[in-house]
C-alpha cells in the first residue's frame, strides 16, 4: 500500500460507508488494504460525506451510544486483537498507522486503522442466512458480545465462496454451506 502511495495510486473513498474508509492499493492498482482514519469518521470533524454535528456541545455523540467520533480505528483494532489467537470470527489483521499522501490527505499524515483487504464475492446481504454454517454464526456472534458490536448487518459479513448450484431436483437451488464469512470494515 505504502509502495502504491508512493508512486501516485491514490487511495479510493468507499460510497457505501458513513465515514472516511479508503481502500489502498499496491503498484499494480489491486487492492491490498482499507484503511480508516480516526478523524473523518461519522460525526468526526473532517468526515468526506459531511456526516457531521453542529457544534452544540455534544461533540461526544457519535453515530452510536456510547461511541465518540474517532473512536472507531482503535475498536477496529479491538476487534482483530479479541480474535487473532483462535480467528474464529476471521478478522484480518489489523493495526494502527499513520498514512501520508498530500493528494488526498494533505500535508500532515492521518492517524486511524489499517486492515487487510479481503477479496470477497459479495457480502451475506447476498445470500440466505441459512447458508452460513452454525459454528461460523456462533463465533460472530460470540465476538458482537464480546465487542458490544452496535454494528453487525449483513453488508459487512463477506462472503469469499460461491456457492454451489445444484440442479438434480426443484427443492435443492443452493448448497447447504459457504466459506466461513470475514469481517471487512465495514463497519466499520
Amino acid at each position: 500500500a505504502t509502495l502504491g502511495m508512493s508512486k501516485g495510486i491514490d487511495p479510493i473513498l468507499d460510497d457505501f460507508c458513513t465515514g472516511g474508509t479508503y481502500f489502498l492499493r499496491d503498484t499494480n492498482r489491486k487492492i491490498v488494504g482499507v484503511f480508516k482514519p480516526a478523524d473523518e469518521e461519522p460525526f468526526a470533524a473532517n468526515n468526506p460525506k459531511n456526516f457531521v454535528r453542529e457544534p452544540n456541545g455534544e461533540s461526544d455523540l457519535g453515530i452510536k451510544a456510547g461511541i465518540r467520533p474517532g473512536e472507531g480505528a482503535v475498536r477496529e483494532v479491538a476487534a482483530y486483537l479479541l480474535d487473532k489467537d483462535r480467528h474464529l470470527a476471521g478478522v484480518p489483521a489489523t493495526a494502527m498507522v499513520d498514512v501520508l499522501h498530500g493528494g488526498k490527505f494533505g500535508s500532515e499524515p492521518k492517524h486511524g486503522s489499517f486492515q487487510l483487504y479481503v477479496a470477497h464475492l459479495c457480502s451475506a446481504e447476498d445470500m440466505g442466512p441459512s447458508l452460513f454454517p452454525l459454528v461460523d454464526v456462533h463465533a460472530i456472534a460470540m465476538l458482537d458480545i464480546r465487542m458490544l458490536n452496535q454494528d453487525r448487518h449483513p453488508g459487512n459479513l463477506l462472503v469469499k465462496r460461491q456457492v454451489e448450484q445444484k440442479t438434480q431436483g426443484p427443492n435443492l437451488c443452493l448448497a447447504s454451506s459457504v466459506d466461513r464469512p470475514s469481517f471487512w470494515s465495514a463497519n466499520a
